[in-house]
């Protein structure tokens, strides 16, 4: 058998090793620096973002507020044919405890009724 070699069409092959090297630390260096870049972007954006929802937000509860407030301290009708009417809550408060001292001669709404039978006891060692 005969070792005849082919000859090497392209006698460089082999690609030199400190440019591929280089490329890499160069591509490698540009990919973080935009990684960085892109997330502080993304973090800069994203606080302008979250005080703008913030403000509004804050400016829609205080509105909110307001309005509750001002139902609460306010009378005004709820149904004008049926006679229902909404007073201010301070006033509620104060009726509602007078209206309950005199339903109730003085007990409070947690008290039994005075006709209540009395509980039976299991006092005594009865056996049940």
């Amino acid at each position: 058998m005969s070792s005849r070699q082919h000859p090497n069409p392209n006698p460089h092959d082999d690609p030199a090793v400190g440019p591929v090297v280089m490329a890499g630390v160069v591509g490698t260096l540009i990919v973080v620096a935009i990684v960085i870049a892109l997330v502080g972007l993304y973090y800069r954006t994203s606080d302008e973002f979250a005080q703008r929802v913030n403000q509004q937000t804050n400016a829609d509860l205080q509105q909110l507020r307001a309005g509750q407030l001002a139902r609460l301290n306010t009378a005004r009708w709820v149904d004008k044919q049926r006679g229902v009417v909404a007073v201010p809550i301070e006033r509620a408060i104060e009726l509602t405890a007078r209206e309950l001292a005199a339903s109730r001669d003085g007990r409070g709404p947690w008290s039994p009724p005075a006709s209540a039978p009395a509980a039976p006891s299991t006092a005594g060692g009865a056996k049940p």
